[in-house]
């Protein structure tokens, strides 16, 4: 089960969601933000939703301007407790379909890798 979840639940979650957000989705046991970003993006999150993704609702509520990055070489190991079985698996996915939905279509995969795009596009001075 541990390698169930490592890599095909994490190792999917980067596959499908990278695309879906415009950048890597953030994982909490394995995260650094800057106290300016949490303090921006706190007010947004949805802390009293049920069943959603929590670190994938903070990742929806990244801002296109916004850098993540993600360091293959920084690897902390997780507690296998999430994957010790195929119940506990199918939980674990059946947050993700909710917080897709809770989403969309206002952060629409085409509009968020759009809005990332421009934000990245160096502007032009007068």
């Amino acid at each position: 089960m541990h390698w169930v979840g490592e890599h095909l639940y994490i190792g999917g979650m980067y596959t499908v969601l990278t695309p879906l957000l415009g950048h890597a989705p953030l994982f909490g046991s394995n995260m650094a933000m800057r106290a300016e970003t949490w303090r921006t993006l706190s007010g947004e999150v949805h802390r009293d939703a049920q069943n959603i993704h929590d670190d994938f609702d903070l990742s929806f509520h990244v801002r296109p301007g916004m850098t993540v990055l993600r360091d293959r070489g920084l690897v902390v190991e997780v507690s296998a407790r999430p994957f010790q079985d195929w119940a506990s698996l199918r939980r674990r996915l059946s947050f993700v379909l909710p917080t897709v939905r809770l989403h969309l279509p206002q952060e629409a995969p085409h509009r968020r890798r759009q809005a990332r795009r421009d934000a990245a596009a160096p502007t032009t001075g007068a």
